[in-house]
């Protein structure tokens, strides 16, 4: 019994280390240079692999000190390095991860479940998101307000950050924080932590702990981002379009923050690559809009109940409707989440191909509560002339060290003069994550009648169960682990007299000089179109070492048998895509991505190969000043962009982006110009 409880459960609690926030009345200098007043905080040393050697100490010596003052908690890497030339340094676009680096987990509440990642690699260049559920979701979208400077010394690199407490939420008067110092060696693909964590995840929870700090925070608490832009378009015809829109964003204390927005959705600086779809569902784009992406994992649910690409969403005519202001509050209390989310759309009247039709004026409201990060209500609405649709229900996530439980039922009500419609859907999820083993069981029952089109995404329509085991093995000779699964799924449309059933096998290898790949095999009886039948599909996929000047990795999926909802016919498919990436200079990337679709008919022939080739340039001038040169050649619907965009930070979420696009006509010889577009666009952050 002892020896099951310790596989549950990971093992035995170890000691948390533990730093003292000593004060400074003298503020370091973030230069990248380790100055005496640093010597007179507290340091962490000793850091422990997780990987690829679970438990062993650190390759490379590292050391870290820490100091505050009444504003600020300032921390500085040490980072040793016996090999200077193997420093992997990349100077690469903020939020992006590659080469050495250091990293800094801050969980500010006593839940010790949420925090915030901080990340300076050894080109100087930031990251940052938040954490929930003990590391098992994170938000990539969230950008905070900090400084930091990267510095190559005679033994390695140093690293300094100083994070204003005003520009993260905590718990007020905590004088115990969760925290971790984390550094990656890319030359070993090594990942050490100076207080240990399991091979298998990253736990907030297993942090260490910072005692003594107390912050006191001065000012508003204000940010004010007015947003100006200049477009020059040449399509049907020339002309020049000057927009503008304000963020607003106060936080309330330590632990809430209200925004406002207004006119927030024009000038996508990128567009959403291109997709090609045989099948019959709705394809899912991600969020790209400042405004909601800002604590979006607060209002995220297993069934997407809130889908916020509704809102301010894209027109046949390729317009957008506009979004005349919306306002959102969210707060993170001792055991409590909060959202609120209130947007108002503009009424739009538009043409095509001598049609009229209309857009009508809609609301949208959405309510979120969660309790200890665990049990949680959510509410979604949308309100027009035409119809109401609304959203609602209650939704759990229950951990237990390696095991993690998720349940959601959420009604669905959609009202029109046709009639309303009201039904419920069930969603239910056990998770274990172990070293040696992982394994899931997953439900899912989404009725015809319920319809969340105007608030959520739901694309399958009916039940679905699945399940799967498989054991993990390490150190294998030059396999560094495996992982493998075997799983069966059972389940059944709401439209379709006939329930399906299949199975699948994974396996996925990494070995010790840093290449991978894995390996699938799926089977199932499947039902389409009044037809039932057996379809067979396997994929594999590979990757190279990171770390290298060249890197190439891929996969390719394909099918003897499914219908094709474009061509309407049964027929096998497959499609592969290869990237090709060359970091030969630390301020130069430069990439080829290929993607292709091939089609056969029903007579065994090839009937179309659809390709998409997308080459890009990525050039650091500075850190913080960058140009991009992107194309996309899509030879599937025959039309082709190239875009350049140079992009300044020039202080904290200030930019200033130079953009300019440009769509062809592939079919025809002379690739006839489509679209041309020059923006020009500037976010300007007011910090009081």
């Amino acid at each position: 019994m002892l020896l099951f409880f310790l596989f549950a459960s990971g093992g035995l609690a170890q000691e948390k280390p533990t730093i003292e926030a000593k004060l400074t009345t003298i503020r370091p200098k973030i230069d990248g240079r380790i100055e005496p007043i640093w010597f007179l905080g507290d340091s962490a040393k000793n850091f422990i692999q997780q990987r690829p050697d679970e438990g062993k100490p650190a390759t490379e010596s590292t050391t870290v000190y820490l100091l505050y003052d009444p504003e600020n908690l300032y921390v500085a890497f040490k980072c040793y390095c016996r090999n200077r030339k193997e420093i992997n340094r990349q100077v690469i676009p903020r939020d992006n991860y590659g080469g050495d680096r250091v990293g800094l987990l801050l969980a500010t509440f006593e839940d010790q479940k949420t925090g915030y990642y901080f990340v300076v690699n050894a080109g100087g260049v930031q990251a940052d998101y938040t954490v929930t559920d003990d590391f098992r979701n994170w938000d990539f979208s969230w950008d905070g307000i900090w400084y930091s400077c990267a510095r190559l010394t005679d033994f390695g690199y140093c690293v300094e950050i100083a994070i204003p407490f005003r520009s993260i939420r905590y718990q007020p008067n905590l004088t115990e924080w969760g925290i971790n110092f984390i550094r990656y060696i890319a030359i070993n693909d090594e990942q050490s932590y100076w207080s240990s964590q399991p091979r298998q995840a990253v736990r907030v929870s297993l942090s260490g702990r910072l005692i003594g700090i107390k912050p006191f925070v001065l000012g508003a608490n204000l940010e004010i981002y007015p947003v100006f832009l200049s477009r020059y378009e040449e399509r049907d015809k020339t002309e020049i379009k000057p927009d503008a829109g304000l963020d607003v964003s106060w936080s309330l204390g330590s632990a809430g923050t209200f925004r406002l927005t207004t006119n927030p959705d024009f000038a996508q600086i990128e567009a959403d690559p291109s997709q090609i779809n045989l099948g019959k569902y709705e394809l899912w784009y991600p969020e790209r809009r400042p405004f909601f992406i800002e604590d979006a994992e607060l209002f995220s649910t297993p069934i997407k109940t809130f889908y916020s690409r509704r809102i301010g969403k894209p027109l046949p005519n390729d317009k957008v409707v506009p979004i005349i202001a919306g306002a959102k509050f969210t707060a993170k209390l001792a055991n409590m989440d909060v959202g609120f989310l209130d947007v108002l759309c503009q009424k739009v009247n538009y043409e095509i191909d001598g049609l009229f039709y209309n857009e009508p004026l809609s609301y949208y409201r959405v309510l979120r509560l969660r309790k200890n990060s665990n049990l949680g209500l959510h509410y979604a609405t949308k309100v027009n002339e035409d119809y109401t649709n609304t959203t609602f229900g209650i939704d759990g996530a229950f951990h237990q060290q390696d095991l993690e439980v998720k349940v959601q039922t959420t009604g669905a009500k959609f009202s029109s003069q046709k009639g309303t419609k009201l039904d419920w859907a069930e969603y239910a999820n056990i998770n274990y994550e172990g070293k040696h083993a992982s394994a899931y069981t997953q439900f899912l029952n989404i009725p015809k009648d319920f319809d969340l089109s105007g608030v959520g995404f739901i694309a399958y329509r009916g039940w679905d169960f699945n399940c799967g085991f498989g054991p993990n093995f390490y150190n294998l000779g030059l396999v560094r682990s495996l992982a493998t699964n075997v799983g069966f799924n059972y389940s059944k449309e709401f439209n379709e007299p006939v329930n399906t059933y299949g199975g699948n096998f994974y396996i996925n290898s990494n070995y010790d000089n840093n290449w991978g790949n894995w390996l699938g095999f799926h089977y199932s009886r499947d039902y389409e179109m009044a037809v039932t039948y057996h379809k067979y599909s396997g994929e594999f996929g590979f990757w190279t070492a990171d770390a290298k000047p060249l890197i190439l990795s891929g996969g390719l999926w394909a099918t003897n048998k499914e219908y094709n909802y474009r061509r309407n016919y049964f027929a096998a498919n497959g499609n592969f895509y290869l990237q090709l990436t060359g970091r030969f200079h630390p301020s130069l990337k430069t990439a080829l991505n290929v993607n292709n679709v091939t089609e056969w008919d029903t007579a065994g022939k090839i009937a179309a190969v659809s390709w998409i080739l997308r080459p890009s340039i990525n050039y650091a001038l500075t850190r913080d000043l960058q140009l991009r040169i992107y194309s996309e050649l899509n030879f599937d619907t025959r039309v082709h962009y190239f875009n350049l965009l140079l992009s300044w930070n020039f202080k904290p979420k200030s930019w200033v982006y130079l953009a300019f696009n440009e769509s062809h006509n592939g079919a025809e010889s002379n690739f006839p110009l489509i679209a041309r577009i020059t923006v020009v666009k500037i976010r300007y952050l007011f910090f009081f």
